[in-house]
């Protein structure tokens, strides 16, 4: 966040000399981790500055006839980066004593106890959009949110191992496979209604955009609707699309179900009567639109087929679904989108999607702020005056020091910049997705100038720029 308010004028100058400011910010989705009231909440503290507290767990909480956490637990961190948490070790990285495939880490003592204390967020300094994301919308991303899954969540054990029997009943698990932890209620599953709610603080007028839902989709919807749309300056059209799958399937992609799809058309006609340029941004690039089953199967609420926020309220169907085709076929049937801009994959990609005939629009990815290489990514639209466009994306790294603590240092006196630092280092090595997975991308995936012929009508005579 303090990076991208450090970035308020273009690194880009234009033929006057001059550099645009930035207008605006926008998240391409899973700034939260699994579906949680308390992550969400911390996320919009994250965007608008202020006092957070990142821990989690009531101290003394009631479990009812289950043991309580140890004194003063719900101050430290509890979790699988503890090996005495979770009853075995080498899985993942401990910082108190290193082991397993993260043997030669830095120990850095108290890592995540300090990791948990309450920090001043610095917020970002121009408005910011949201994009709903697989780990916004279900549990870990492929989850459904069922009942049974938000009481473990809120409650006082935490299973490590299921039975292996089919559905709530495989949560039980025998007590020598279970810790126990500080109950929070806050840690239960936000529903979309909720989640939109949770961002519609009073800093920001448009709720980072969830106060722009149009408002006949959120009645035929019954509130379940999370895509909107808006013109941030007069000729350019901003659609913020939902790409989370609703249905049974035990899987991260996305599609976009039907009533949805028919929305986007219907902005996209009317874009192209006002000569708008349209930029889309969602979080599943097309290619990772590839979930088939329909929302239905998630279980209808009304019935009481499923108990939880995880079961579907649309009253409307959700068939046909449209995936990743669909979406570049009717994006490439209007000549004025010239980009798609998604999360997901944690990696620098640009992909050029060509129209028959000519022309097209950019798909842009940018990596992740969890994952190496950490990085953001400045976007700018530039008319050339020559009958071109040029996309300017310009990556950012985060703001900390490259430097880290020797090992063994303890990390209480850590500040936010040193744990940003650690971080950083920690990513680059990751066995899991660390360099070696390639995410920084080829060099025309990063700092890049994307041109593209200016599909509007009344475009400026064409001329060369000099």
């Amino acid at each position: 966040m303090r990076q991208v308010n450090r970035f308020d004028a273009s690194p880009i100058r234009s033929q006057r000399r001059q550099r645009a400011r930035l207008a605006l910010t926008i998240t391409t989705g899973d700034s939260a981790d699994n579906q949680q009231i308390n992550e969400i909440g911390w996320v919009v503290r994250l965007l608008e500055g202020g006092p957070l507290n990142p821990n989690s767990g009531v101290e003394g909480g009631l479990c009812g006839a289950l043991p309580v956490a140890p004194p003063g637990e719900a101050a430290r961190y509890t979790g699988v980066q503890d090996d005495s948490d979770v009853l075995e070790s080498g899985r993942f990285y401990d910082p108190n004593r290193p082991s397993g495939a993260f043997g030669a880490f830095p120990r850095y003592p108290g890592l995540m106890d300090r990791a948990q204390l309450p920090f001043e967020a610095a917020g970002l300094t121009k408005p910011s959009y949201v994009a709903f994301g697989n780990h916004d919308g279900t549990v870990q991303g492929s989850i459904h949110a069922v009942e049974a899954l938000d009481d473990v969540a809120r409650g006082c054990v935490k299973p490590l191992a299921a039975t292996g029997v089919s559905g709530p009943s495989a949560l039980l698990t025998s007590p020598a496979r279970t810790v126990v932890v500080p109950p929070d209620p806050e840690r239960g599953f936000a529903d979309r209604p909720t989640y939109r709610a949770l961002h519609a603080t009073g800093r920001q007028r448009d709720a980072h955009g969830f106060g722009l839902v149009d408002r006949n989709e959120l009645a035929a919807s019954r509130g379940q609707a999370s895509y909107y749309a808006f013109s941030p300056k007069r000729g350019l059209r901003l659609i913020s699309i939902n790409t989370v799958a609703e249905g049974d399937r035990l899987s991260s992609d996305g599609n976009i179900d039907d009533p949805q799809f028919r929305w986007i058309q219907r902005e996209l006609k009317a874009a192209d009567a006002r000569d708008e340029l349209v930029i889309l941004f969602g979080h599943h690039p097309i290619r990772s639109l590839g979930n088939p089953e329909p929302d239905e199967n998630a279980g209808d609420c009304a019935l009481r087929a499923v108990f939880g926020p995880g079961c579907d309220l649309d009253p409307r169907s959700s068939q046909p679904l449209h995936l990743g085709g669909d979406l570049q076929k009717l994006l490439l049937a209007h000549p004025r989108v010239i980009a798609y801009v998604a999360g997901h994959t944690h990696e620098n990609r640009i992909t050029a999607f060509k129209r028959a005939g000519g022309g097209g629009f950019w798909g842009i990815e940018t990596a992740s702020e969890i994952d190496w290489p950490i990085q953001s990514r400045l976007l700018e639209v530039m008319d050339n005056r020559d009958g071109t466009l040029s996309i300017f994306g310009t990556l950012i790294d985060h703001g900390a020091s490259v430097a880290t603590p020797p090992p063994r240092t303890p990390a209480r006196a850590f500040d936010p910049e040193t744990l940003a630092a650690v971080a950083r280092e920690l990513a680059y090595n990751d066995p899991q997705a660390g360099v070696e997975a390639g995410a920084e991308g080829r060099p025309q995936d990063r700092n890049v100038e994307l041109l593209l012929r200016d599909p509007r009508s009344r475009g400026l005579p064409t001329r060369r720029a000099p």
